[in-house]
């Protein structure tokens, strides 16, 4: 079965994708603040794959650091064959004093 190219490139093109008409906020429950959140610990022997993971992904764009107040901590989750990790996010506690989304109300730019 042949894929159109345009949506599956030979190289995944580096940095972020263009800019759109929607604007994405995170619109939080009034009288609710972000807050600084827990850091999780991961195992040493991943120390270095993650360190070299987030390095990999701040070069090509996808990801930047910054200090921002209520950043979502990432820890590492070991994959089922027991030698790679997979990195995740938990936004739990952002998720708790988020507005829900309603689907037909997206906001556009002017």
């Amino acid at each position: 079965m042949s894929q159109p190219p345009e949506l599956f490139p030979e190289a995944i093109p580096e940095g972020l994708p263009p800019l759109r008409k929607i604007i994405h906020e995170i619109r939080l429950i009034p009288g609710k603040e972000l807050r600084n959140l827990p850091t999780h610990s991961i195992p040493e022997r991943w120390a270095k794959n993650m360190s070299l993971w987030i390095n990999e992904k701040v070069e090509q764009g996808i990801i930047e650091r910054k200090a921002v107040n209520g950043a979502a901590p990432i820890f590492a989750q070991e994959k089922k064959d027991k030698i790679r990790m997979r990195p995740l996010v938990n936004l739990t506690a952002r998720n708790e004093i988020t507005i829900k989304d309603d689907e037909k109300q997206f906001q556009t730019k002017e």
